[in-house]
């Protein structure tokens, strides 16, 4: 099997990585937001865990600013307080009723519900 080191021998691994947030822009800076441990805190379904964020990693991704670290503390300390969740197979963004396949769409929701 071919390792991902074969692949891409200038990279070097950086951390665990559970998940990524997006990129978040600090003073003009691009920093790539990984949670790099969580705790499993239940399943929705069979395969839906949710998962609470413990910690996050803020990596530079262009330029390697002196004492980042002191401007992503805050942002940091945020998201690990325990209120931040994610699930990998079950979409928190959804309403319940929205991951319960249904035949026809719930009216308040449509719009353009009027061309029909």
């Amino acid at each position: 099997s071919t390792r991902w080191t074969d692949l891409l021998p200038d990279l070097t691994r950086i951390d665990d990585c559970y998940g990524i947030l997006g990129v978040h822009y600090i003073r003009k800076e691009r920093y790539l937001v990984i949670v790099n441990d969580c705790r499993s805190v239940g399943k929705v379904t069979e395969t839906g865990e949710i998962f609470c964020i413990s910690n996050v990693r803020y990596v530079p991704l262009f330029t390697v600013v002196a004492n980042y670290q002191e401007m992503v503390d805050d942002p940091c300390k945020l998201l690990k307080d325990g209120s931040f969740y994610f699930g990998v197979e079950y979409d928190l963004t959804l309403a319940v009723k929205n991951h319960v396949k249904s035949s026809s769409p719930d009216p308040i929701f449509l719009w353009n519900g009027f061309l029909q």
